[in-house]
């Protein structure tokens, strides 16, 4: 009798369970897409100077500014430019996600300045505010200088401090594109920057800082940095300082900014560029700053002399690589290693593999006691001019 209890009481619990199972809401999650199935089409948004705020930002009804297509961007939007003059200073306003960043594309390619200031954004301040990761900003043009439209600018390190000199009463004291430029920004990541042309900043054209990391600036051409003069009482500084093609972190000396005790900006990649500054470095990495790396541009135009300490790059950070650049017409050095006190000086910085010529100075100043990374394979091209040579060749064998 109880054998038959205990049986009838296991089939009732098996019948329960069964009916549970049919009847239960499904717990599990969808299954996830086929391999190789299409992604979900970007979103679309339209920008043109004729255009109207009050659009919904489709090909037919396209917003004016490039503002507002920023407010409604989320991950995956595409914001196309068409060609005209854009006066404003866009912020960003949310993240974009890695696969599906935030794109701000232009009708605008090439290095050539004949294919270029189609689509052409123009400010007097920080000109591209980036303070959100995984962005795209390709295919157009900024400007920082808006009244110097139309005027040829020197292209000799020569002439261009008397140029500047000449039309201060013009220009304005802006930054081109600014990653991590809100005091509360941190650790922005996933930013690209190519095919654009970045002409005309006040000081630095392009700034990375607060701890600002693997974002890349490729394909791109930067020039006409440090555009802005700026006397002081320091007649150690030099009038136009401040004019990198790209700086890397946050002097420990510029105690007014929000992570100048530590701001470790890494793994930046600055590849493919033309960058000439006609200003100061085309590459300055400050302290505490490590792992960025400056490959395959071709970098000109440093007008600091060795007086104020002037080069095309400089390292002040430890662990970052410059290799295989073209490196040119420098009134100062081409490449410095130094860092403001011991505290930073950490060493382990690559330089291979790079082309220099054309510079005032040697072409290195090292002033570091640490033990830095490889330092081989640079061509140095100086003149020396004996009987009837030309020019020689200095290399650095690994």
């Amino acid at each position: 009798m109880w054998r038959n209890l205990a049986l009838s009481a296991a089939l009732a619990a098996a019948v329960l369970v069964a009916v549970l199972l049919v009847f239960a809401p499904a717990s599990t999650p969808p299954p996830s897409p086929t391999p190789g199935a299409p992604a979900a089409a970007s979103v679309q948004l339209y920008v043109d100077p004729a255009g109207s705020d009050t659009n919904d930002g489709s090909a037919g009804r396209p917003l004016k500014t490039i503002q507002a297509a920023l407010d409604k961007a989320r991950p995956g939007t595409v914001i196309n430019l068409a060609p005209g003059e854009y006066r404003e200073e866009p912020v960003t306003q949310s993240h974009g996600a890695p696969g599906a960043p935030i794109t701000i594309k232009g009708p605008e390619t090439g290095q050539d300045r004949a294919g270029r200031y189609q689509a052409t954004l123009y400010g007097s301040d920080r000109i591209f505010n980036i303070d959100h990761s995984h962005y795209v900003l390709e295919g157009f043009t900024i400007d920082g200088q808006e009244k110097l439209k139309g005027r040829q600018l020197p292209e000799s390190v020569s002439a261009i401090t008397a140029f500047k000199q000449s039309v201060q009463k013009d220009v304005n004291d802006g930054r081109l594109i600014y990653i991590g430029s809100s005091e509360e920004s941190r650790d922005i990541t996933g930013v690209t920057i190519r095919d654009m042309f970045l002409s005309g900043a006040g000081g630095e054209c392009v700034r990375l800082r607060n701890n600002a990391h693997d974002n890349v600036i490729e394909n791109s051409v930067i020039q006409y940095c440090g555009m802005f003069g700026k006397k002081s009482d320091d007649s150690g500084r030099f009038e136009y300082h401040n004019g990198e093609g790209v700086y890397i972190g946050t002097s420990p000396k510029s105690d007014d900014q929000p992570m100048h005790e530590n701001d470790a900006s890494s793994g930046n990649r600055v590849t493919g560029n033309i960058i000439r500054t006609f200003g100061s470095e085309c590459f300055n990495v400050k302290e505490n700053a490590h792992d960025n790396v400056f490959e395959g541009n071709t970098c000109s135009g440093n007008t600091e002399s060795t007086e104020y300490d002037g080069s095309n790059i400089e390292l002040r950070g430890h662990a970052n690589i410059v290799r295989n650049n073209t490196i040119t017409d420098s009134a100062g050095v081409a490449i410095k290693i130094k860092s403001d006190s011991d505290e930073y000086d950490k060493g382990g910085n690559v330089v291979e593999g790079n082309e220099i010529s054309g510079i005032t100075a040697e072409a290195f100043m090292v002033e570091s006691e640490a033990q830095q990374g490889q330092m081989c394979g640079n061509q140095v091209r100086v003149a020396v001019v004996t009987d009837d040579e030309g020019p020689q060749g200095v290399d650095q064998p690994c």
